[in-house]
């Protein structure tokens, strides 16, 4: 699924806004929450660190995986670090993205090694397995 979040400075509230949609049908995207956030606790999650961001953007409504929720906080940690903006940012996730980072992952070198280490092991311990047992006596 593809997913598009709008976020904005709400200068009434003195806060940010962050809009999630979702694509529900092609290039038709439907709006799924619209999560508002205190100026002064993003200022202070920002101070924290980039983790701390996540965390406090990260409700019961919005809970973004951890790649979106990362390029959510840092987008927002590049606005607050501009003097005055009233622009409108979107970001925009596909979800088949992050199937296939877990895919490259799952097929990274290591586990090949790890795998063909352990077939190694295997076929040690069977061949010392054949010359420790005895063998028939044929009649």
């Amino acid at each position: 699924m593809k997913h598009k979040y709008l976020i904005l400075k709400d200068n009434e509230k003195n806060g940010l806004i962050i809009k999630e949609f979702a694509e529900t049908d092609k290039d038709i995207h439907s709006l799924l929450c619209i999560e508002k956030y205190d100026d002064e606790a993003v200022k202070s999650a920002i101070e924290k660190g980039k983790d701390e961001l996540v965390s406090t953007l990260r409700t019961v409504n919005i809970y973004p995986p951890g790649i979106l929720a990362d390029k959510l906080a840092e987008t927002v940690m590049d606005l607050y670090a501009r003097e005055n903006w009233n622009e409108t940012l979107e970001v925009f996730f596909n979800d088949l993205s992050l199937l296939e980072a877990e895919a490259e992952e799952l097929d990274s070198p290591e586990d090949e090694e790890t795998e063909n280490d352990s077939d190694i092991k295997l076929d040690d311990i069977l061949k010392d397995k054949d010359k420790d047992s005895p063998k028939e006596a044929s009649a």
